[in-house]
């Protein structure tokens, strides 16, 4: 592996993943642990299923079955490789990864990085090149100073169709890997390629670690017909749009230290508003505000203020509306701000009296539910082609919102707002809420466990489900008692990795014990990872089981792991080798036996046959008898 285990392990004990996941979604207390709706991507709910223990140090969804520890967590939650999902949270606590010799996160991410780097030095060199003196004069003419020019590194795409390309090739970059950023294309005939960016200036994408993901690139000229305002670089391996804002590397530790940040619609609006000492703002790269986005403005500003900031038109009202959902969604402290009529944020940046209305704008901001409510009320503020309500109908619709929220309290704060919006009982909202949350509600997944309510006084609700699963009888035929021991061996060894050798070694616990095939699976590859080398850790058999449809259970193993002392793990590894192997002798007794049976009533074996096969059965019932510390008298009848 290419970073040291000894680091992995020092890096994961170094995190708290209760803080972390925090920084993702809200957690609530669920007994010795926490829950919350799923943060993953890919995976909705509105019942929390998603657990985090602080005392594993581990995190698992019973809905989506993932789960790992705090660099599994980044990995899912950033889409990394392993050894860079190692680098972003090293870097969240100030470790620098010692990778070993010659190695380093220099697969494919690493590369297209470089890449991108390279080409948006080609982009910043043209802009201050003679021919960049088109996009200079742009965005002289938007008043963007050689500061913020330079400040915020933006570049210039002439429109020649192989400009970037030639550059590229001066500096042996492989073009499949520049068109797999999406920095070029590939011609209609295959036969060659050509500059996806051509005759704009250039912004590019920088993330908090100053990398280059991507860019976003605006026309100089607008009377073009049929052209897009604004491009962006596609879904790539580095660059996922709905997960990124314009403008975060600057902004960031302004949002932090304001505890609040400003959301505005183009890249423009943030750098003019940057120019004018405005510098807690971003803007999505493109219409759509993502729940991604949110999750990521939300942790950065720790749950503080978000204000959107949409222009006063029909198109801006109708984009303000459909960010109201996700921002109740994901509990959001968020207030909508609607420009001037005819004005947007770059407009006022310019003067210090447009300064100075744009922070009324932001004063005059209003709570997601009263630009709700007015939006279906105020026939002035009404969208184009807007279904006109009745009172019951625009009731309905504030409250079908409010169902959104996940949060109880939040929810409740909610409903006390929308009395004083409707003038309506607080009671008769609550019944109407709890009508529409009846008609909307989500079947709980299969292997949710219950609530830390539903589950009486116990301490680990995933114990408690898994041993609620185990009443019956498993899928592959094994019986409770056997799943039982099997399932509580790996919880043991998954969660104390330095002993799986010894288990082998020590207490002879082979592969063929363990009857489940998916646990009997799960242990030959621990024995694998182990036999590599004694520094193992929960995180590198995580890695090594990546791809595997089994990385998921391990988590889940953790989860159900029992708490003992150093004294009592071989006293432990010693009494369920000996169950293991009692039930495999007693399985090949019964299994000798039948077969003895079913050959002697067809008459397929001799006299000499059967007195050898007792014979064998006679063996398995001594070597079980003297693991029990019993005798065996020998009877062959």
């Amino acid at each position: 592996m290419a970073i040291p285990s000894t680091f992995i392990d020092t890096l994961t004990s170094s995190v708290d993943i209760v803080d972390l996941v925090g920084n993702y979604v809200t957690l609530k207390r669920a007994g010795r642990d926490f829950k919350a709706n799923c943060p993953l991507p890919g995976h909705e709910e509105k019942t929390p299923s998603f657990y985090v223990s602080p005392g594993k140090q581990i995190f698992h969804c019973f809905g989506c079955g993932r789960g790992g520890s705090a660099i599994k967590f980044i990995q899912i939650m950033e889409r990394l490789s392993f050894p860079d999902a190692v680098v972003n949270l090293a870097g969240r606590i100030g470790l620098d990864v010692p990778f070993e010799r010659g190695s380093g996160p220099t697969g494919q991410s690493e590369t297209l990085h470089e890449i991108n780097k390279i080409a948006h030095e080609y982009f910043r060199q043209t802009l201050l090149s003679p021919a960049g003196k088109d996009g200079l004069a742009y965005l002289r003419g938007r008043g963007f100073s050689a500061k913020t020019i330079e400040a915020h590194k933006i570049g210039y795409a002439t429109p020649s169709f192989d400009g970037l390309i030639q550059h590229l090739r001066s500096k042996n970059v492989d073009l499949a890997m520049a068109e797999n950023l999406g920095l070029i294309n590939r011609k209609q005939d295959g036969r060659g390629f050509f500059d996806f960016f051509r005759h704009r200036v250039v912004f590019p994408i920088i993330d908090e670690y100053d990398r280059v993901l991507g860019f976003s690139a605006r026309v100089i000229d607008n009377s073009q017909p049929n052209v897009g305002k604004y491009i962006n670089t596609r879904e790539t391996p580095v660059f996922h749009k709905g997960r990124l804002v314009f403008g975060f590397s600057l902004a960031r530790k302004p949002m932090i230290d304001a505890g609040e940040v400003i959301v505005v619609e183009g890249q423009t609006d943030v750098i003019a508003l940057h120019q004018a000492g405005i510098t807690n703002v971003v803007a999505p790269l493109g219409t759509a505000l993502t729940k991604e986005q949110v999750r990521k403005l939300m942790r950065t500003v720790r749950d503080g203020k978000i204000f959107l900031c949409f222009d006063g038109d029909s198109a801006g009202r109708k984009s303000a509306a459909g960010k109201l959902d996700i921002l109740i969604e994901e509990n959001a402290q968020a207030f909508i701000s609607i420009m001037p009529a005819g004005k947007d944020p770059a407009d006022l940046a310019s003067t210090s009296e447009g300064v100075r209305e744009f922070r009324k704008v932001l004063e005059d901001s209003e709570s997601i539910l009263k630009t709700k409510w007015k939006f279906l009320s105020d026939e002035n503020l009404m969208l184009d082609g807007a279904e006109r309500l009745d009172d019951a109908g625009r009731i309905n619709e504030l409250l079908r919102l409010i169902s959104l929220c996940a949060d109880d309290i939040k929810s409740h704060s909610l409903i006390q707002e929308a009395r004083s919006l409707t003038n309506l009982p607080e009671h008769r909202l609550e019944a109407r809420l709890a009508e529409i949350r009846r008609k909307t509600r989500v079947r709980k997944p299969v292997d949710e466990p219950a609530s830390a309510e539903e589950g009486a006084e116990t301490d680990d609700v995933h114990l408690l489900t898994l041993h609620q699963r185990s009443k019956r009888r498993t899928s592959t035929g094994v019986t409770l008692k056997e799943s039982s021991y099997e399932h509580e061996l790996l919880s043991f060894l998954v969660s104390r990795p330095k002993l799986i050798i010894n288990a082998l070694k020590d207490h002879q616990i082979v592969p063929n014990l363990i009857q489940d095939p998916e646990l009997r699976e799960i242990y030959s590859k621990l024995l694998e990872i182990a036999a590599d080398g004694n520094n193992i850790s929960f995180a590198c058999i995580e890695e090594k089981l990546a791809e595997s449809a089994l990385s998921g259970k391990l988590s889940q193993l953790v989860l159900a792991s029992k708490d003992r002392g150093i004294s009592e793990e071989h006293t432990y590894l010693k009494d369920v080798a000996d169950t293991l192997k009692r039930n495999r002798s007693r399985e090949l007794a019964e299994a000798l036996n039948q077969t003895i049976h079913s050959d002697v009533a067809n008459g397929d074996v001799t006299n000499e046959d059967k007195d050898r096969a007792l014979r064998e059965r006679l063996e398995l019932r001594k070597q079980s008898k003297l693991r029990r510390g019993g005798s065996v008298t020998e009877n062959n009848s």
